[in-house]
């Protein structure tokens, strides 16, 4: 019964975090020199990625490339989402730091990315905010639309640390 009344809980609470407006993202991609993508999102500065250096040695170091966006999207992600659950179960923390591994696996000749593993650090200053933050800590798992997009699975370990 305590583990339904828990799912209840749950769901009522991702219903709260649902936006009711729609949502749309577009980006321009167009190259601007050889190897070198320039992409422009809604209203930001142009900024370059080219490919990482372990697909074309050549590719200068200090760029982003697909995969390091790819991981970057997942692991601020998270940590985005966290501060939104947190806000929903009226609680806080006072940071949060991710660290994020994805593995490229080759499967039939094609390349993809096996899973996603993140590793977050969350600090609180109050030790009675322990529980909630847990709970706010799964639930942005369960909540970031980027690991609900991914057909591999996104796998989470985190510590609530006091502070």
């Amino acid at each position: 019964m305590v583990a339904n009344l828990d799912l209840y809980r749950l769901k009522t609470i991702v219903k709260r975090l649902k936006m009711s407006d729609e949502h749309n993202y577009s980006i321009k991609v167009r190259t601007v020199r050889p190897m070198f993508m320039g992409l422009t999102l809604n209203d930001m500065e142009e900024f370059e990625a080219t490919s990482a250096q372990d697909w074309w040695p050549e590719a200068p170091s200090g760029y982003f490339s697909p995969q390091t966006l790819f991981l970057s999207a997942s692991a601020s992600c998270f940590g985005l989402s966290l501060y939104k659950a947190a806000r929903a179960l009226h609680t806080e923390f006072k940071s949060v730091s991710v660290d994020g591994y994805v593995p490229m696996i080759e499967e039939d000749g094609i390349w993809k990315f096996d899973h996603i593993e993140l590793s977050a650090r969350i600090v609180i200053s109050d030790e009675s905010e322990r529980v909630k933050v847990e709970k706010a800590a799964h639930l942005a798992h369960k909540s970031c639309p980027i690991g609900n997009s991914l057909k591999r699975m996104t796998k989470l370990a985190f510590e609530v640390v006091l502070e």
